[in-house]
């Protein structure tokens, strides 16, 4: 092997040694403590040095204990004791996305995605992936179908009607009735009683 490509090599294994531990691994007591905060309040969290090589995730953890440790330089972050790099460690802050610790708590990185994206896959349940969305954007609201159209209005006709149910033509009809046999009877007893007066009377 040529002396330039061993050369390169050693190089590049040194500045992923250097970018992995001197990003976010040493850090101030108020970074350092708004580390702890956020880890507490999103215990869930994913690995992933893209510097270092990785291009996938490690397996989804769970911090069950997260505190803040100080060393010669400054305050590490322990996660379950062992200290963590804040470039390199990102946290679930929703169903669809895991965000960057060092983004979160304002800690300058180079070389990182700020969050990684959970899409569902049909055959391995999630698949979780370096994304470019910036910390801190809400989630992409999801379509929702177009509402259904409102039925044809269906209008009615009310007829008005009197207590005991019966229908105004009823009404006119049985008030015109009666009025007629009224007529009827009162012009035959007029000619029945005509008929019965003397003749005498006449004259």
């Amino acid at each position: 092997m040529r002396a330039w490509m061993i050369t390169g090599a050693v190089a590049g294994c040194a500045w992923a040694a250097t970018a992995r531990a001197d990003q976010c691994a040493v850090l101030d007591d108020a970074t350092a403590a708004r580390a702890v905060e956020a880890l507490r309040r999103y215990p869930d969290i994913e690995s992933l040095c893209e510097p270092c090589g990785d291009v996938a995730p490690a397996p989804p953890a769970l911090a069950t204990r997260a505190e803040a440790q100080r060393t010669s330089g400054g305050v590490e972050v322990l996660v379950d004791g062992r200290p963590v790099d804040l470039a390199y460690t990102y946290v679930k802050t929703s169903s669809h996305r895991y965000e960057n610790l060092a983004a979160l708590v304002a800690c300058p990185t180079t070389g990182v995605s700020p969050s990684l994206a959970i899409d569902d896959a049909t055959s391995t349940g999630v698949l979780i992936h370096a994304s470019r969305a910036p910390v801190g954007q809400p989630d992409p609201i999801p379509e929702r179908a177009a509402p259904a159209p409102l039925p044809a209005p269906v209008i009615y006709v009310v007829t008005s009607t009197s207590q005991t149910g019966v229908g105004w033509g009823a009404m006119v009809a049985a008030c015109g009735m009666t009025t007629a046999l009224w007529w009827l009877g009162a012009t035959g007893l007029r000619r029945r009683r005509r008929a019965m007066r003397p003749r005498a009377t006449e004259l």
